[in-house]
């Protein structure tokens, strides 16, 4: 979130730009879904490597039908629906990182207690 001082001095939040957040989904989920894909190749797992084609696949789908994140109020609800799996790819993943991570911490936290 970002601030502009009003007209009064004091400083108000903009919403988040959602255009950037879609880019933002549509890359993760891209990314992501070739790290899992190369996991996958390397250590012969074909669970890993499906999800990860499956995962590049609507990362990009999600960029081109939203054009890199430009437009989502002119789309069709065809082309929402196509567009939604990229999104949903982008942050699931993400958040089951950062909740591991933070589970680790807490293990590695209550252990380092003793």
């Amino acid at each position: 979130m970002t601030t502009t001082p009003g007209p009064d001095g004091r400083l108000y939040f903009e919403p988040e730009n959602p255009k950037k957040r879609i880019r933002n989904e549509g890359l993760a989920a891209s990314v992501l879904g070739t790290i899992f894909f190369v996991i996958g190749v390397a250590g012969g797992g074909v669970g890993l490597l499906l999800i990860g084609i499956l995962c590049a696949a609507a990362g990009a789908t999600t960029l081109k039908i939203t054009e890199m994140g430009t437009v989502w109020v002119g789309l069709s609800d065809e082309e929402r629906a196509a567009a939604w799996p990229g999104r949903v790819a982008g942050w699931v993943p993400l958040a089951c990182v950062v909740i591991w991570i933070g589970l680790m911490a807490f293990v590695g936290n209550m252990v380092g207690r003793r």
